[in-house]
């Protein structure tokens, strides 16, 4: 894409729904060369899957009542990503939008709603709810907006509230309710939208959560990924959220003190395997001269192993100290 084939700053959540549009439309395109392929054959058609849709696809309903009549007429809406605007110089909580979502609209006046029952222009409501919930619920944080007194398009910093679990429930059908937990977080740095830097943070089974910015890979602890309302110095804040669907039962707190225990042992012993291979790589020992713990081989799989030779020098992100918050 020649948008996004430059050195200029460009906006992560624009790239995000080219790399899935990208892809939905490269997965369909196989999935009708399939399809032919299975018309020309005795086999069964295989049942066609989009992965993209699969996961993160939800569906807003767009309802719109005549107040005349009491014609109601829907329109369903899919959606890969879900809007949280920013008013003014308010605050935003996410949980208290999506617990009970829904947009209500009068159309009158100039904007009146043509209704095919009274065959004319009739006032009415428009009511925007929930339909279907994804299983990656993915939040894009509207902070960028047009200034008319700049001329040009400014970062806001208002706070937005973001909790690490997360109800979504809409109003218009009580069995479209989800529980969610966080997974990701795209993190702008940065005074405006024409400039920046971009970091993720995102959260592994094993090693809790990962701050990754550019080459450099830190752990950080579950309290600071809460922190990019809007308030912090640096000017990072979050930008587009990931939300997984949670279909377990709650972890009890116990659990989840045994999990971030474990967590942390798994990235000390990871800290203890890189030291190692850096000085493998370095020339000062031999690989057969430097034993590994035996803890390591349940942390460490075939993923995190690379032929590459590892550089000797340790870059730091700009956001935290290195390796440990």
């Amino acid at each position: 894409n020649v948008l996004f084939n430059t050195t200029m700053h460009q906006d992560a959540h624009e790239f995000f729904n080219f790399l899935l549009n990208e892809l939905s439309e490269y997965i369909e395109r196989e999935n009708k060369k399939i399809a032919a392929s299975d018309i020309n054959s005795d086999s069964e058609p295989s049942k066609s899957k989009n992965f993209i849709s699969d996961l993160f696809q939800g569906t807003l309903t767009n309802q719109i009542k005549c107040l005349t009549c009491d014609n109601i007429t829907s329109r369903d809406e899919p959606f890969l990503d879900f809007p949280i605007e920013v008013q003014g110089d308010e605050e935003t909580d996410i949980q208290e939008i999506l617990k009970s979502y829904h947009q209500r609209e009068m159309l009158n006046g100039s904007n009146k709603f043509y209704c095919d029952e009274c065959c004319g222009l009739q006032e009415a409501e428009r009511l925007v709810g929930l339909k279907q919930l994804p299983d990656t619920l993915t939040l894009h944080l509207k902070r960028f907006k047009y200034s008319e007194k700049q001329n040009c398009n400014i970062k806001l910093f208002n706070n937005i509230h973001y909790p690490l679990t997360l109800n979504v429930c809409s109003s218009i059908n009580s069995k479209v309710c989800q529980k969610y937990e966080l997974a990701g977080i795209v993190v702008h740095m940065g005074g405006g939208p024409q400039h920046g830097h971009y970091v993720s943070l995102c959260k592994h089974e094993k090693f809790g959560w990962l701050l990754f910015d550019d080459e450099t890979v830190e752990a950080v602890k579950e309290e600071t990924v809460l922190e990019f309302t809007g308030e912090s110095p640096n000017m990072a804040t979050a930008y587009v959220l990931f939300y997984k669907a949670m279909y377990s039962n709650a972890v009890e707190k116990n659990d989840r003190e045994n999990m971030a225990k474990e967590q942390d042992d798994n990235i000390d012993s990871l800290i203890k395997y890189d030291d190692w291979l850096r000085t493998c790589n370095s020339g000062q020992k031999k690989k057969e001269e430097l034993p590994i713990a035996d803890d390591l081989d349940t942390v460490i799989d075939d993923s995190f192993v690379s032929n590459t030779p590892i550089k000797s020098s340790k870059k730091k992100s700009r956001m935290f100290s290195f390796r440990k918050s």
